[in-house]
C-alpha cells in the first residue's frame, strides 16, 4: 500500500513539476531565441551603418572591403546614389529596383524570406541608399541547435524532477510507514501482555470450577490479574486517546500544595516498600503554574512509583520543587541502580523495559510513556539525570500562570 501511495506521489509531483519545467523551457527557448533573432537585426543594422561611414569617410566603398564585410555575416548588399545603382548583389536588376522601390516605404523589412536594413544618407552628391539583406535560410543551423539544446534541457530536467519526486515521496510516506510500523507493534505488544493474565484467568477459572474449595487460594490471584489489566487498559487507553486531537485545560495550579498532597497520598506506598519519602520545597513562595492537576497527580505518581520499585530499602526517595526563571520544575530522584545512558531515551517507549535491574515482570513498560504522553499535553518534556553515587532523577518544567484565568492546549 505504501510502495503504491509512493508510486501516486511521485507520479503526481512529477507531472506538476513537469509541467512547470517545460512551461519553463519553452519560454526560456522563446526568450533566446527573440534574443537571438533581435541580435541578428542588430548586426545587419550596424553592417549598413560601417557601409555608409566608410563611404562618407573616404568618398567611396571598393569591392575588397565590401566582400569581406558581407562574408563576415553572410550578408548581401545593394548601394544607390541619387537613384543610380553602384551595385547589386543580386543577378537581375530587377530585383534591385524592387528592393530600392520598397526602400522608400520603410527602413527594415522583415519577412519569411530574408531581413533587410536600409538605410539613407545625404551627401554632396545627393542621397544615398545602402541595403544590407541576410536570407532567413542562415539562421536554420543555429536555430536547430538552439532547439535542441532546449530538448536536451527539457529532457534532463525531467529526468532530474522525476528522480527528486522518487525521492521527496519516500521522505514523505515515512511517518506514515513509522506511524503504521508503531501501530502494528503496538498492537502486537498489547495482544502479548493481554495474552498472559487472560490465560491466567481462564486457568484460575477452571480450577475453581473442578475445585471450589480452591477460592480462598484462587481468588486473591483472579483479583491481582484483574488490577494487572485493568491497569494495562487504562495505560493502552491513555496512550491511544493521545495520539489523537483532544483539548486538556490547563488552569492555575499551586505547585507546592499539589505535591504535598501527592506525597501524603503515596506515604502507604513508600512504607510497603520500606522507604523514606521527603519534600524538598524551596523557602520563597512559588508563584502559581499552568497545569491540569488529574493528569500531573497521574505523571507524579508514574514517576514516584517507578522510583519506590527501584529504589533500595531504607534509602530515599526525593520529591522536589525548584523555583526557575520560566517555571517550577518537578523532581523526582531515587537511590537505585540508575538508567544507562543508551536507555536514557528509549525508557518512554512503549513496552519497552530497560535493563534487568530496572525491570520487573509485574509492570508492561508502558507507565514512562503515558507520562512522557502528559508531559508533552502540558508542552514539556521529561529529563533523565544521573544521581552521584547512583539512580535516577525525573525532572520536568511547568510555566507559572498566575495571571491567566486558564487556557486550553491541543494534544
Amino acid at each position: 500500500m505504501l510502495n503504491q501511495l509512493r508510486k501516486r506521489l511521485t507520479l503526481l509531483s512529477a507531472v506538476l513539476g513537469g509541467c512547470v519545467v517545460l512551461l519553463a523551457c519553452v519560454l526560456g527557448f522563446l526568450l533566446i531565441r527573440s534574443l537571438y533573432l533581435r541580435q541578428r537585426n542588430d548586426s545587419l543594422r550596424l553592417a549598413a551603418e560601417r557601409i555608409e561611414t566608410q563611404w562618407r569617410t573616404d568618398g567611396s566603398v571598393t569591392a575588397l572591403w565590401l566582400e569581406e564585410l558581407l562574408q563576415e555575416g553572410d550578408y548581401h548588399a545593394a548601394l544607390w546614389e541619387n537613384g543610380i545603382p553602384l551595385r547589386y548583389s543580386m543577378t537581375e536588376s530587377a530585383q534591385g529596383e524592387a528592393l530600392l522601390a520598397a526602400a522608400n516605404e520603410a527602413d527594415f523589412i522583415d519577412n519569411t524570406y530574408y531581413r533587410c536594413a536600409i538605410l539613407k544618407a545625404d551627401s554632396v552628391r545627393g542621397e544615398r541608399v545602402i541595403c544590407v539583406w541576410q536570407f532567413r535560410s542562415v539562421d536554420s543551423p543555429g536555430l536547430l541547435r538552439l532547439e535542441l539544446l532546449f530538448c536536451l534541457l527539457a529532457v534532463g530536467s525531467l529526468c532530474l524532477v522525476l528522480w527528486l519526486s522518487w525521492i521527496v515521496a519516500g521522505k514523505a510516506v515515512q511517518p506514515v510507514r513509522k506511524a503504521m510500523e508503531e501501530q502494528d507493534r503496538f498492537v502486537a505488544d498489547a495482544s502479548h501482555e493481554l495474552r498472559s493474565p487472560l490465560t491466567v484467568l481462564k486457568s484460575s477459572l477452571g480450577q475453581l470450577r473442578e475445585n471450589p474449595e480452591l477460592a480462598a487460594h484462587d481468588v486473591p490471584l483472579l483479583e491481582k490479574q484483574v488490577s494487572r489489566m485493568q491497569a494495562l487498559v487504562e495505560n493502552l487507553l491513555m496512550l491511544t486517546g493521545s495520539a489523537k486531537s483532544r483539548i486538556v485545560p490547563l488552569e492555575p495550579l499551586s505547585a507546592d500544595t499539589l505535591l504535598i498532597d501527592f506525597a501524603d497520598a503515596m506515604l502507604p506506598m513508600a512504607k510497603e516498600h520500606n522507604v523514606h519519602l521527603h519534600v524538598e520545597l524551596p523557602e520563597d513562595a512559588l508563584p502559581p503554574v499552568l497545569g491540569h492537576s488529574v493528569l500531573l497527580e497521574r505523571l507524579l505518581s508514574i514517576l514516584t512509583e517507578n522510583a519506590l520499585r527501584y529504589a533500595p530499602p531504607e534509602t530515599d526517595v526525593v520529591l522536589a520543587l525548584r523555583a526557575q526563571p520560566k517555571g517550577c520544575e518537578f523532581s523526582v530522584l531515587d537511590h537505585g541502580p540508575g538508567v544507562p545512558d543508551s536507555e536514557k531515551t528509549r525508557i518512554f517507549e512503549r513496552f519497552y523495559r530497560a535493563s534487568e535491574s530496572r525491570t520487573e515482570t509485574n509492570h508492561f513498560g508502558l507507565g514512562l510513556s503515558v507520562a512522557a504522553e502528559i508531559a508533552k499535553a502540558h508542552h514539556t518534556r521529561i529529563q533523565v539525570l544521573d544521581v552521584p553515587g547512583g539512580g535516577a532523577e525525573f525532572r520536568f518544567l511547568l510555566p507559572y500562570g498566575g495571571g491567566a484565568d486558564g487556557m486550553a492546549v491541543n494534544r
